[in-house]
């Protein structure tokens, strides 16, 4: 991984922003000797375009390098991040139940899925449940089993469908299965497992 980051910057720096660069420079040159001001004017708004793309994709570079240097934080502290951050925006405490196992059965590829998964369904929660009553649990053994109950409002009212394409994307791509359901007792349960094989 580390190393397809590093070619990946390689390749941004050596080719596309010296591509972009030599391009902005050609066009900068032109613009003195395009009579029609409108055309000219055009011309020069592409210029500070490819000018700020540069910038974005050296920021991208940075970013790319940066992660590559810095260690991996175990999943653990990286779902109660994304939990304490639901809390403080919903204003209680959490039920949070995170297995011993998850940091060392879970691989870094599925932990990212792991922690976007968990701020998905929670941010779905935050806009749309109007919940009183929040669990979240994570449990490793043959496969990484991720449940987010709440007692809101429930899918119907929720309108939260838009928010869980996201979390069948995931799941397809490490071919887990997703699904969502209503609780007796209310509200939605969010289903996302994948298998750890």
């Amino acid at each position: 991984m580390f190393a397809d980051r590093d070619r990946i910057a390689r390749d941004l720096h050596d080719l596309v922003i010296q591509r972009l660069f030599a391009t902005g420079m050609h066009l900068q040159a032109s613009v003195a000797h395009i009579p029609d001001g409108a055309t000219r004017r055009r011309v020069q708004l592409a210029v500070e375009d490819l000018d700020d793309t540069v910038r974005e994709i050296r920021s991208t570079i940075y970013a790319l390098s940066h992660e590559a240097l810095a260690p991996v934080r175990a999943l653990t502290g990286r779902l109660w991040d994304v939990i304490v951050a639901a809390q403080e925006l919903l204003g209680f405490p959490l039920d949070v139940r995170l297995a011993d196992s998850v940091d060392a059965k879970v691989p870094e590829l599925l932990a990212e899925h792991a922690v976007g998964v968990v701020r998905e369904s929670l941010s779905n929660v935050v806009r749309h449940a109007q919940a009183r009553r929040v669990r979240v649990e994570v449990e490793a053994d043959e496969a990484l089993t991720i449940r987010v109950v709440d007692d809101g409002v429930g899918m119907s009212g929720g309108g939260r469908s838009s928010g869980l394409s996201n979390l069948e994307e995931r799941a397809r791509l490490v071919g887990g299965t997703f699904c969502t359901s209503t609780p007796d007792s209310g509200g939605t349960e969010v289903f996302w497992q994948a298998p750890l094989s």
